[in-house]
């Protein structure tokens, strides 16, 4: 499993446990259901019957995600393990007892957090204390979130060589002290120095792994040299980014979306509006008010956009007609399927299908 938990730090590419989850991902409930019977999804990407029931077991049980994720440091005296997250892989609300750092090397993803939502951007470098309870959310191709992990002792020491009014340093007293579960958020923007900075340990964690257990270094100036790439990583931020801290507590921000866009995209077949704003509570008014300010689109515009980003999935990857296709995303007039879909694609479903067709047979050649 370790070269799917620690690829290139500059990787883009999707490896084999990411490839499968994105693909369960598009199917519906009933078709996740029957995933451990279509081997076929593992044979495209070279995994016989048993591969694949193993990737299944670790993606229909989060927690074993987390646990592989541990089992890969086990035989390191890595002071800080640093990690890419996997993505299209939803890991449950969980709690620890260390610091976790989560930087968004490139895309966008949304932070949950103590039953709160914060978007992140390219860039954003985010503090989480021990004992909050968060997941986050990687649901597009692009995102590459980077995962950092550091015991109480050595974030109390990292901290402890800065001074006593700097935003991290805050931080870690109030966490200490239990004051608050809110994060820390350093937005970074296109810094180029703080991927560079971060690279040195990510790369020397990885020559580590490639050691192996028996011929692993382990020592003490290991240790000590990871343990000074993240303190000059601090100062750098505090130095070049001063003025783009800010703390995110769970009151300051609002109700966590995700339930109501998992909610559209469940029942986008037979969906009532009225009905999904009962289930949450709320009156048709104010959820539609709700939901325009909270994501600048309107609930119609994001129905459609699931609809027809489910619609091209199956266009492209599955053997239904296009009618099959307009019923399973929810439309019943073919002539408004195809008006709605020619507007956004500028072709017809048919001539979509053709032309991805051709460029799958073309990028094969």
């Amino acid at each position: 499993m370790l070269h799917v938990i620690l690829p290139d730090f500059g990787d883009k590419e999707f490896n084999i446990l990411e490839n499968i989850q994105r693909e369960l991902f598009r199917l519906d409930i009933t078709e996740k259901k029957e995933a451990l019977s279509r081997p076929e999804i593992g044979q495209k990407y070279g995994l016989d019957e048993p591969e694949y029931q193993k990737c299944i077991n670790i993606l229909f049980q989060p927690e074993a995600v987390d646990n592989s994720l541990h089992a890969a440091y086990k035989f390191i005296r890595t002071p800080i393990p640093m990690f890419f997250q996997p993505r299209y892989n939803y890991v449950s609300a969980h709690k620890h007892d260390f610091f976790e750092c989560k930087y968004v090397l490139s895309g966008s993803a949304t932070l949950l957090f103590d039953g709160a939502d914060l978007p992140l951007q390219t860039g954003d470098f985010c503090f989480i204390p021990p004992e909050t309870e968060h997941s986050v959310l990687l649901l597009k191709d692009d995102i590459r979130l980077l995962i950092i992990r550091i015991e109480k002792k050595y974030f109390s020491s990292l901290c402890g060589g800065l001074s006593i009014g700097s935003p991290i340093s805050q931080f870690c007293e109030q966490a200490f002290q239990e004051k608050h579960s809110s994060v820390l958020l350093c937005r970074c923007g296109e810094d180029p120095t703080l991927p560079a900075l971060l690279r040195i340990p990510y790369n020397s964690i990885i020559r580590e792994n490639e050691r192996g257990p028996e011929k692993s270094t382990g020592n003490d100036y290991y240790e000590a040299f990871i343990i000074s790439c993240f303190q000059q990583l601090f100062l750098y931020l505090l130095h070049a980014h001063a003025e783009h801290f800010s703390t995110k507590a769970p009151d300051e921000t609002e109700e966590c979306l995700m339930p109501i866009f998992n909610y559209i995209y469940s029942h986008m077949q037979d969906i009532s509006f009225e009905k999904m704003a009962s289930e949450f509570g709320y009156s048709t008014t104010y959820f539609s008010r709700l939901i325009k300010r909270r994501c600048g689109h309107t609930y119609s515009d994001i129905l459609h956009g699931m609809r027809f980003d489910r619609a091209t999935v199956l266009l492209r990857e599955s053997d239904l007609s296009v009618e099959e296709i307009m019923r399973e995303v929810g439309y019943r007039g073919k002539t408004n399927f195809y008006r709605a879909f020619f507007e956004k694609y500028r072709k017809t479903p048919s001539q979509y299908r053709q032309d991805m067709n051709n460029t799958e047979k073309a990028e094969q050649l």
